[in-house]
């Protein structure tokens, strides 16, 4: 998941990039402060989503993988080590949920 993270972000600044380059020229005359801030303002915004969009996309994936796990449990089959897998998913939820509320924060 970590290689998909940094994928994306390379993918964003690629793509920014790309579009400095093909239409966003800046003459020193015409330069403002207010449109690189705007496109500033944009970006963070941008990253902020993406951010935000990862962290659903793990939650939804250890949901996938917790739910097996937790039915195992509930009819008493489950091994010793797929009880431990499932409260280490758990804890990784949690923690997503909490820097899913801290994003949240940031973003007011």
């Amino acid at each position: 998941m970590k290689w998909q993270k940094i994928s994306l972000i390379v993918g964003i600044l690629v793509g920014l990039a790309g579009l400095v380059s093909a239409g966003f020229k800046v003459d020193s005359h015409y330069a403002h402060a207010e449109d690189f801030a705007e496109l500033a303002r944009q970006f963070e915004y941008t990253n902020l989503r993406l951010e935000q969009k990862i962290i659903n996309d793990d939650l939804r994936n250890y949901h996938k993988l917790l739910v097996p796990l937790e039915l195992k449990i509930e009819d008493g089959t489950a091994t010793v080590t797929e009880r431990r897998k499932a409260k280490e998913i758990r804890f990784k939820m949690q923690e997503l949920e909490s820097e899913k509320e801290n994003l949240k924060r940031e973003n007011m």
